[in-house]
This record gives structure tokens, sequence and C-alpha cells, in this order.
């Protein structure tokens, strides 16, 4: 997911944009401009929108720090942490998670599939 999936998911569950950055402790207009990716969010912004969405937080700051980063090698880093930030650990009955996630599902044999949902 980028950093607009994310914000675009606070968003939802707080409601509207400017309540989003009353959560986040920032600006409205600097939450606007991180969602259209021209800034990334602050480290604890990050945190607070994680804890919000119940999304890792480890996610949430590699794709702010995506919008900014210049240098290849650590865009390759950071990327797999958002890669990693996008999988979910399930067993059979547990709800299926919002869009956007690959999912590792966990059978009653301890056998695990991922799948994609969206």
């Amino acid at each position: 997911m980028e950093l607009r999936d994310y914000i675009e998911d606070g968003q939802q569950k707080a409601g509207s944009i400017k309540e989003l950055a009353n959560i986040l402790g920032i600006a409205a207009n600097s939450l606007t401009d991180a969602k259209h990716s021209r800034r990334g969010l602050p480290l604890v912004s990050c945190y607070k929108l994680a804890e919000l969405i119940e999304a890792r937080p480890e996610a949430i700051a590699a794709a702010s720090a995506i919008v900014t980063e210049k240098d290849e090698g650590a865009l390759a880093y950071l990327h797999h942490f958002v890669q990693a930030g996008r999988l979910i650990y399930l067993k059979p009955d547990e709800p299926e998670p919002s869009r956007g996630y690959d999912v590792i599902l966990a059978n009653e044999r301890g056998d695990n599939h991922v799948g994609r949902r969206s």
C-alpha cells in the first residue's frame, strides 16, 4: 500500500481529513500534502495513524519515507517494510481484513496459504 491508501483508511475511520489531522497532531494541509505525495508524515503521526487503522507502524513509516527518499538503495530497503506491512496472518475463523492486503491463511493442519484480498 502507498501512504495515500493508509491516509484514506484513516480518513474513513476519523470521518474527515480535518479530524484525522487533529488525531495525528498535524495541520490539515500537511496531511493533504502527504496524501498527494508532496511530503511525508512525521514519525509520531505515522505511529498514531497505524494505531488508528490497526496497521503495522513500520509499514506506514516506510511508506511515508518513500515519498521523499531519493537514494535507490534506501528505496529498495524501505519497500521491504511496505510489502511486509501488507501481510496479515489469519486463522480460519477470523474476519477478512480491509482492502489491499496479502493474507496468509492458516488452516487446521498448520499449513499456510497466501491469498489476495481486495
